[in-house]
């Protein structure tokens, strides 16, 4: 075989490898807006079904927005203009959760304690306390004191020393130590009323451990104390 026919036969069996050859898009060799114009003619119909459910959104949120303001002000209204001690607390109940409610509470609690209906003024009251939301600590606790209060008013003592040692002993009262002293001094006085002194001293030790002064408070109880004193 000549040295030609050989070269031909061997080259014959070297495959072609074809170079490889990247698709190029169009927009890829956009640049600027020409790049923006094309992306935008060739997906108008996905970002215009974007742009459309975004704004279905947003519409629903402003809806729903003012509608709760609407709903808002008309229960304040409502709540405002309630003539009875009936509506008032038919009210309250059904927007236990509302945060105008928090003052409707109070208010009721004041009406049905100048009745004389101190059981339901407790319960107003104590609505308030042990509400999580919608009402800031103070306001809380000092309805929680008014709660007790009117327990006592009903003769109900042992729950109003419960609820006067539940305050006491609440996460957030340290912040409040009037309000403290408050109620240990009244937790005391009522064990006192019911001849358990022990109680009462205990619970006035924890006067003595405050450091801060809260006037007519610390008075009461020091004085409460020196009577237990005395009594020894």
């Amino acid at each position: 075989m000549s040295q030609k026919k050989q070269k031909y036969e061997f080259n014959k069996q070297i495959p072609i490898v074809q170079p490889a050859v990247k698709k190029v898009e169009t927009d890829e060799i956009l640049s600027g807006t020409d790049k923006v114009q094309y992306i935008l003619s060739e997906h108008w119909k996905k970002i215009a079904i974007g742009i459309g459910a975004l704004v279905v959104v947003v519409i629903a949120l402003i809806v729903i927005k003012f509608v709760r303001e609407h709903n808002d002000l008309q229960l304040r209204h409502q709540l405002a203009a309630a003539k009875t001690v009936a509506e008032l607390q038919e009210l309250t109940d059904a927007n236990a959760d509302h945060p105008s409610a928090i003052p409707a509470l109070f208010r009721l609690g004041a009406l049905y304690a100048a009745d004389n209906e101190n059981a339901k003024a407790a319960e107003a009251f104590k609505k308030i306390y042990d509400a999580q939301d919608n009402v800031n600590d103070f306001d809380r606790l000092r309805a929680g004191i008014a709660s007790a209060y009117q327990l006592e008013a009903a003769g109900k003592e042992k729950e109003a020393i419960a609820l006067f040692v539940a305050i006491s002993q609440d996460q957030t009262i340290q912040a409040y130590p009037a309000l403290l002293q408050e109620a240990i001094c009244n937790a005391a006085r009522l064990n006192v009323k019911n001849n358990d002194k022990a109680a009462a001293a205990a619970l006035l030790e924890k006067i003595v451990s405050t450091e801060q002064n809260a006037g007519f408070w610390q008075q009461q109880c020091a004085a409460l104390k020196a009577q237990l004193a005395e009594v020894k």
